[in-house]
C-alpha cells in the first residue's frame, strides 16, 4: 500500500486572530494605558516636586551661609527705585526674569549668592516650562523660579497697592531679628508670570485679603518653600484662588503672552477672601513683627 503523497496531504489551517479578537486586544491595551498614564503622571509630578524641594533646600542653606559670612545680615533683596519690577543695583539677583538681556542665561551663576549656591540648575524648578524670547526670537528658559520674601532686607513699600499700609520701617535685616525662624518663609516658588525682581510679596494677617504676588502651583497643586532656620517644605494649595490663577488666569509657557509689559505684574494684589486657607497660610509665613 502506497503512502499518501506529502504534497497532496491536507494540512490543518494555521491558527490566527480573528478581527474581533484583535479589536478586543487593542481595547484591553487602551484601557490599561488609560489606567497607567495618570499614575505615571503623578509619579513624574512627585519626582519633579522632590527635585524642586531639593533646590529650595539648597537655596535656603546658601541663604543661611550668606548671613553667617556677612555679620548675620540677609542678602540685599531690594527693588529698583524707579522700576519696582527690577532688582536694585546691589540686590542678590540683577535682572527682571521677564526681560531677556545678554547674559540672561548665566545670570544666577554670577549673583551675590552664587558662591553659596553653585550651579544654574538649582535656581529653576525642573517642572517649569516658562521662557522668554531673546533678540532673535529664540525661546530661553526662565533662569529662576524662586524669590525671597519681601519682609527680608527689601525696600518694599506698599503705598499705592490697594491702599495697603507701608511696610518699609518693619523690614527685617538680620537673622537675629527673627522671632520665629522656623515659621518664617524666606524662599518661595513664585508663579512664572509673577516673577520679575528678586522679591515675592506676602501680606500679614493684619493686611487686606489679597495675594500680593502669586505663588506657583506645580507638582500636583503644590509649591516649595524654604524657611529661615534652613528647612524646606512642600505646600499643597487648598483654596480656589491660587489653583485658578495657576491653571487659568496666569499660566503660559511664553509668559509674555500673559504679561505683555514686563514692567507690569498682572498678579499684583490679586483679591481673595479672609477665609481663603492659602492666603492665611502665606500670611502666617511672614515674620512676626515688632509692634
Amino acid at each position: 500500500m502506497r503512502s499518501p503523497d506529502p504534497k497532496t496531504r491536507t494540512r490543518p489551517p494555521a491558527a490566527a486572530f480573528t478581527l474581533i479578537e484583535l479589536l478586543v486586544v487593542v481595547a484591553i491595551i487602551a484601557v490599561l494605558a488609560g489606567m497607567l498614564l495618570p499614575a505615571l503622571s503623578r509619579a513624574k509630578s512627585r519626582a519633579s516636586g522632590t527635585a524642586c524641594l531639593g533646590n529650595v533646600r539648597q537655596l535656603q542653606l546658601g541663604f543661611v551661609q550668606y548671613a553667617s559670612d556677612n555679620s548675620d545680615g540677609f542678602p540685599d533683596n531690594s527693588t529698583a527705585p524707579d522700576n519696582a519690577s527690577a532688582p536694585g543695583t546691589t540686590a542678590w539677583t540683577t535682572r527682571n526674569v521677564q526681560v531677556w538681556e545678554p547674559g540672561y542665561e548665566t545670570n544666577m551663576t554670577t549673583s551675590a549668592l552664587s558662591a553659596h549656591v553653585p550651579g544654574a540648575a538649582v535656581w529653576r524648578c525642573p517642572a517649569s516650562r516658562a521662557f522668554v524670547r531673546d533678540a532673535v526670537g529664540r525661546a530661553v528658559p526662565h533662569h529662576r523660579s524662586y524669590s525671597v520674601s519681601t519682609w527680608l532686607n527689601c525696600n518694599a513699600n506698599t503705598n499705592g497697592v490697594r491702599s495697603a499700609s507701608p511696610m518699609t520701617s518693619r523690614i527685617l535685616r538680620k537673622t537675629g531679628e527673627l522671632a520665629s525662624p522656623a515659621a518664617t518663609a524666606a524662599w518661595m516658588e513664585e508663579n512664572p508670570v509673577s516673577l520679575d525682581n528678586g522679591a515675592m510679596g506676602i501680606w500679614t494677617t493684619a493686611g487686606a485679603p489679597w495675594f500680593w504676588h502669586m505663588p506657583a502651583s506645580r507638582h500636583g497643586r503644590s509649591a516649595s518653600f524654604g524657611f529661615a532656620d534652613g528647612h524646606a517644605e512642600t505646600w499643597t494649595w487648598r483654596g480656589p484662588v491660587v489653583e485658578a490663577a495657576n491653571r487659568k488666569d496666569f499660566v503660559a509657557d511664553d509668559t509674555a503672552t500673559v504679561r505683555p509689559n514686563p514692567l507690569v505684574n498682572p498678579t499684583l494684589a490679586f483679591p481673595t477672601t479672609a477665609s481663603d486657607p492659602d492666603w492665611r497660610r502665606l500670611a502666617d509665613a511672614a515674620p512676626v513683627l515688632p509692634e
